[in-house]
């Protein structure tokens, strides 16, 4: 007692064996041409909106960093310390003061002259 849907399944895939390949891969075709339009979509979509939702999750995270900053700095003052207050307190071991305040102005002078200045 053979399931009779089991027989026609059988019957099917002994017709579709024997058929030539390309008959065969034009039916998979028709058969996935849905799974495929969403995959092409999908892609092309992300293709378009991907950069968009990259700034978007920069700036999420610019915006988190920050709101952090100002909570750990509203609850432990100490524990947060800026680096240009450790640069105002640099003294020079080998150099005397004079000659600090002189390379200092030069390096001013020097960035204000140049286009960019030396940050590029």
């Amino acid at each position: 007692m053979i399931n009779e849907r089991a027989i026609k399944d059988l019957n099917e895939e002994m017709t579709f064996n024997h058929l030539p390949y390309t008959i065969r891969f034009l039916m998979f075709l028709n058969r996935m041409k849905f799974k495929f339009f969403i995959f092409g979509s999908m892609v092309a979509l992300f293709n378009y909106w991907g950069n968009v939702l990259g700034l978007g999750a920069s700036r999420l995270e610019r915006v988190f960093k920050k709101y952090k900053k100002r909570l750990i700095y509203k609850y432990n003052r100490l524990e947060l310390t800026f680096e240009s207050a450790y640069e105002t307190l640099y003294e020079p071991a080998r150099m005397s003061r004079p000659s600090t305040d002189k390379l200092s102005q030069l390096f001013l002078r020097i960035d204000r002259e140049l286009e960019h200045g030396f940050s590029r």
